[in-house]
This record gives C-alpha cells, sequence and structure tokens, in this order.
C-alpha cells in the first residue's frame, strides 16, 4: 500500500488549524478534547499502516517544504502520536474548564511542532518545527504558576534559547555551501565544508539540550518534576527524542568514518548511562529520579550514534535498532509517570494496591530488560547491530551494555522503594478516589510498553524462547535486585541514608555563584563609594539596572500568559501561509 505523500502534510496542519481555530472562536469542553484527539489521529493511522511512504515537496513554503517518512521515522512517528494521544485523554482529568483553553492551544501548538519536525526532510521545516515545539512547551510549563514551575520555565527557556541559536549557526553554516535545503544535501555539504568539526560540535551541543547530554541536562529534573502530568508525558515520551531524531537526520551517518567524533559521542553517551543513575540514586522524588533515568537511558542511544559513526556500514542496522529503543523506552518511561499519578488517586482496597503494584514493577523491569520484555528485545537488537564488537576503555559495548541494566536496576529498585509509601491506608484521604475512567489510559500505556516492539517486523528474528538470552538478560537484573537489597539492609543496620541532590545538581551551583556575586556587588563598600559621589553616578546605573530588571519581570509575566505567545504562534504562521501563496503566484 502506497501512501500518498501529501497526507504527510496533515500532520502539523492539523492541529496548527485546531489551535488558531480555538482562539478566534469559544469553544465548549467536549469540543476542545474532540480537536486534541483529532489531531493525533492520522499520525496514529498512518504510522500503523504497513505502507511503502513517499514524499512531497510543498513549493513556495519556506523555500520548498519537503516531508516524508520512513521505516525508522515511522516507528518515532507511532510513539509520538500514541504518546500524545494518551496526554490528551490525561488532561481532561486534570485540568478543569477555566483552565483548559489555554493550555489546549498550547498543547496543539507543542504536538504541531513535535509531529512536524518527525516528517520533516529538509532543515528549514525541522528548524521552524523545533522552535515551534520548544518555545510552544514553555507555556505548558509554567501553568501552574508555583514557583517552582516558573523557576523551571526560566531555565527551561534559558537552555531552549542557547540551543536555538547552536542549531541555526549549524545550520547555516553547512548550508551557505549547497543550493537546496534537504537533508541529504545539508549532510554532502557537512562533509566538505571546511568547518565540519564546528558543525558537529554545534549539532551535537544544540540537540543534546533536548536529550540530556552531562552538562546540558539541567532543564530535563526541573521540568520533569514541576510539570503537569500531561505536560509531563509528552516531556518524557515524545519531546526528548526530537533531538535525537535531530542527531540522525543532520549527522553524516552511514558516509563517512569520524573515529574522532566516535570517541567523543560514546565517551558522552557512556557518560550519560551512569551519571544518570548515580544521581537519580540520589534523589527522594520519583519524578525526577525518572528525569535522571530519561538522561542514563538516552545515553544508551548515543553510545550507539558514536559506535556508527566509526563503523559506517553498520549504520542501517543500527538506525532501526535506535528506533526500537526509543519506542521501547518511550512507552515504559510514560507508563511509569502515569502510574505514579494513579497510584496517588487509588482506592483503599486491598486487590486495587496489588494490582497497581504489578503495574509499576512492570515498566520499571521492562526499562531494565527483564527476560521476555520490549527492553530485552530492544538491548539484544543494539547488541546484534553493533558488531564486530568495539572495546572502550577496555570494556566490550556489550559489556557496558551490561552493566548498564545493572544500573538501571538498582536505579528501578529505588523507584519503587519511593513509591511504596503510596501504598499506605495513611495517605491523603482527599486524593484517595477518582473515576475510573482515570485508570484505562494508564492500562493502555501498560499493554502498549509490554506488547508493542513485539509487532515490530525486524525483531522477528530474534529468538526470544532461548534459554541462553534469558539468562543473559536475568543476571543483570538478579544482580541490581541483590546489590539494591543489601544495600537498603546495611542502610537499616547502620542507620546511613543515601545523600540527596537537589534536581538541576551542578546548576545550583551555579546559581549560588552568582548569587554569591550579586552579594559582593552590593555590598557596603559599594554603597560607600556611591554616597560619597556627588554626582552619584553608579546609584544611578544601579537604578537604571532595578528598573531593567523590573521590566523583564513584567515582560516575563505577560509572556506567562498564554494568549500572547498563541497569538504571535499565529501571526508567524500566517506569514508563513501568505509567503507561500506569495510563491505559488
Amino acid at each position: 500500500m502506497i501512501i500518498s505523500g501529501y497526507w504527510l502534510t496533515l500532520l502539523p496542519l492539523i492541529p496548527l488549524v485546531s489551535a488558531c481555530s480555538l482562539l478566534m472562536f469559544a469553544a465548549s469542553k467536549k469540543v476542545r478534547m474532540f480537536l486534541a484527539v483529532c489531531s493525533t489521529m492520522p499520525a496514529l493511522v498512518i504510522a500503523l499502516l504497513p505502507a511503502e511512504y513517499t514524499s512531497v515537496q510543498v513549493s513556495g513554503l519556506l523555500l520548498g517544504t519537503h516531508f516524508a517518512l520512513n521505516d525508522s521515522d515511522g516507528l518515532f512517528l507511532l510513539l509520538t502520536a500514541f504518546v500524545w494521544l494518551i496526554a490528551t485523554l490525561y488532561s481532561r482529568q486534570y485540568f478543569s474548564s477555566s483552565q483548559r483553553c489555554g493550555f489546549t492551544v498550547l498543547f496543539l501548538f507543542t504536538m504541531a511542532g513535535n509531529m512536524g519536525a518527525i516528517v520533516a526532510d529538509d532543515i528549514l521545516a525541522f528548524y521552524f518545527f523545533f522552535a515551534l515545539m520548544s518555545f510552544s512547551a514553555y507555556g505548558l510549563l509554567i501553568h501552574n504558576r508555583t514557583p517552582q514551575a516558573m523557576r523551571a520555565g526560566r531555565i527551561y527557556m534559558i537552555f531552549v534559547l542557547l540551543g536555538e541559536v547552536m542549531l541555526l549557526s549549524a545550520l547555516m553554516l553547512a548550508a551557505s555551501s549547497t543550493q537546496t535545503s534537504d537533508f541529504d544535501s545539508f549532510r554532502n555539504a557537512l562533509l566538505i565544508s571546511q568547518h565540519r568539526d564546528l558543525i558537529i560540535l554545534l549539532l551535537v551541543m544544540g540537540l543534546g539540550i533536548k536529550t540530556g547530554l552531562p552538562g546540558l541536562h539541567f532543564t530535563l529534573p526541573l521540568t520533569y518534576g514541576t510539570a503537569p502530568l500531561p505536560v509531563t508525558l509528552v516531556l518524557a515520551g515524545a519531546m526528548v527524542n526530537v533531538g535525537l531524531l535531530g542527531w540522525l537526520q543532520l549527522l553524516p551517518l552511514g558516509q563517512i568514518a569520524l573515529a574522532g567524533w566516535s570517541t567523543i559521542m560514546m565517551s558522552l553517551g557512556i557518560c550519560a548511562m551512569f551519571f544518570g543513575v548515580v544521581f537519580g540514586l540520589m534523589q527522594r522524588e520519583n519524578k525526577t529520579l525518572l528525569a535522571y533515568s530519561s538522561i542514563s537511558q538516552m545515553g544508551i542511544a548515543t553510545l550507539a550514534i558514536g559506535f556508527a559513526l566509526a563503523a559506517p556500514q553498520t549504520w542501517p542496522g543500527v538506525l532501526m535498532a535506535i528506533s526500537i529503543f526509543v519506542v521501547h523506552h518511550g512507552l515504559a518511561k510514560t507508563a511509569l509517570f502515569a502510574g505514579l499519578e494513579t497510584v496517588q488517586q487509588q482506592r483503599n482496597k486491598t486487590y486495587w494496591k496489588y494490582l497497581f503494584a504489578l503495574g509499576l514493577l512492570l515498566p520499571a523491569l521492562t526499562l531494565a530488560g527483564a527476560p521476555m520484555s520490549s527492553g530485552m528485545l530492544a538491548k539484544l537488537m543494539l547488541k546484534n547491530e553493533m558488531y564486530p564488537p568495539v572495546v572502550f576503555g577496555g570494556w566490550t559495548l556489550n559489556d557496558i551494555l551490561t552493566a548498564s541494566s545493572i544500573a538501571t536496576t538498582l536505579l528501578m529498585a529505588r523507584f519503587v522503594y519511593l513509591a511504596w509509601p503510596l501504598f499506605s491506608d495513611s495517605g491523603n484521604p482527599e486524593r484517595q478516589v477518582t473515576e475510573n475512567r482515570f485508570y484505562w489510559p494508564w492500562a493502555a500505556l501498560l499493554i502498549a510498553s509490554l506488547t508493542t516492539v513485539w509487532f515490530i517486523p525486524q525483531t522477528a528474528n530474534i529468538d526470544v524462547f532461548s534459554l541462553s538470552l534469558w539468562w543473559q538478560s536475568a543476571w543483570p537484573i538478579l544482580c541490581g535486585v541483590g546489590v539494591a537489597y543489601i544495600a537498603v539492609n546495611s542502610a537499616r543496620t547502620w542507620k546511613f541514608r543515601i545523600p540527596q541532590i537537589p534536581s538541576g545538581d551542578a546548576l545550583i551551583l551555579i546559581e549560588l555563584t552568582v548569587q554569591y556575586l550579586g552579594k559582593i556587588q552590593r555590598s557596603s563598600v559599594m554603597n560607600k563609594l556611591c554616597t560619597s559621589l556627588d554626582s552619584n553616578p553608579v546609584q544611578k546605573i544601579h537604578r537604571r539596572i532595578v528598573n531593567a530588571l523590573q521590566a523583564l519581570d513584567l515582560i516575563e509575566n505577560k509572556i506567562a500568559n498564554w494568549a500572547i505567545p498563541a497569538t504571535l504562534l499565529v501571526l508567524f504562521i500566517v506569514l508563513l501561509i501568505g509567503v507561500a501563496y506569495a510563491g505559488e503566484l
């Protein structure tokens, strides 16, 4: 079955039109829910159909926009559409009608950017949808308006701007030597560019903010911990993958061996794998712990990309293995986040507690790669495709992946330990009753996380009933559980607690440094110097700085109002449509 490429234009277009219609016309809660659900359906249908995809060019729009979808992109699209659908269903339960309109508009804009970035096949379209997704998400993150949410949103916006500048600089440097903007031409121009290493560095850093590379990871723990549940679901299950997708589309993978960059990417991947676990173990909040788990899991994909940079002939198989791993991780992680919210809404009935405990345990084991799980299939695919084995620091990549399974098991054991008090009868009585319809989206997530990978054709050649494969997957889990058991009992015996590190870790030190420098600036010596001057120029400058900061606070409060960024986005979209029509005339 062949699907026309023009159908791909509907994926970002439908949520954009829905968002604009909500801005222009009043709509009831049911209509808003209907539009949000319908916006996910075309992507879900196209991703599920066993079809051969064709590309399409929309001439006149952004100098000729290309849309395309291949097998690996189809897996990204399947995951993204399903996660956005589940997040839409959860938003119905989470937000009141008075709050919902503004949230829905930004929700749809973010969805359009996410969908468009997946099907975009040229650098201009990818950058536009990437920026649309990133900036629209700011309004979702600060929706609760708590001090923690505002702080997380402020830091998120700083890193978004840094990432956008680096990404745009990389795209402009490489595109300056080519006449077309499609991905193939971009990669070819990158290979012959005299600024090749600089461009790759900018791409790795600019997109690495989304994937949570160590040193650029600060937004993940902060936003995951403060965002509303529907926003957390799309952050962890869909948006985090866009940075990884950008690497897959823009880096010259499968074309040339880059040994130096291979070593750098594998080093970053290994660092992320174990950095995320170590800092995750030091958390007291489960949502923040899961954010560090995402950093660790994205490190596995980064490691695979680094391997492919050294062995370009393996790229087709590695690409599919990465895509399968992304589907596995996205579904398991969203099931854990949704499970936490469901457990917090539990009833005081014994059989419900056992059912909820099993529902949290299954995706945790899947994430660790337990036998007969989607995690086992995904990690076996990576191990099989990363051949011949590469020795890195005296360890083969298979050894590193095995160690990662042990570390992930430890982290999931910590997750279960922190979640266990939620099953107590002495919880908050106001949060003990919820409607039954709150549970079935989580049930759908659980089923999808346990079964989806099994239906991907590329996993059919794995002998899942092999006892040797079972043992290969089981012993790291058993080892991790044993270490966790010993650690818990030792901590109780010696009355020792794991040190706590606030979410954002090193960012706290940066903020404290800035605050300390601010105190020095406002020291008594400076004040005496100000008063000793006849014309008092320093106080005038200080007064102007204070006025400027107050103006910035006012601007931030205005931006926090959803209507302003949404209106600006609509005007930008209308401008693009006008350019498209002008190009057709």
